[in-house]
């Protein structure tokens, strides 16, 4: 998803959200989602993108609710298991 370049260099640098922050967050990844869905040109690939990268999804009515869920659940493994900095 798009995000601002000052905040990615300044702020974010090379860490992850905290799972306070991602619990924030969450709402605002589904509702990026739901108007990905909603552009004739974005919708397909974003189903298809999605379902290969998070299996258990399924292109339904919950799926940007599932999407936002699963992309915050990779974020706090890939977090823990690289034992990266958070902010």
């Amino acid at each position: 998803m798009p995000s601002d370049p000052k905040f990615n260099s300044h702020q974010k640098r090379d860490r992850l959200p905290t799972a306070e922050r991602l619990a924030i967050a969450r709402p605002h990844l589904g509702q990026t989602y739901r108007q990905y869905g909603k552009s004739a040109s974005l919708a397909g690939v974003l189903i298809e993108d999605a379902v290969l990268r998070f299996a258990r999804l399924q292109s339904e009515t919950t799926f940007t609710i599932g999407l936002a869920l699963a992309v915050i659940d990779l974020v706090e493994e890939v977090a823990e298991l690289r034992n990266l900095a958070r902010f």
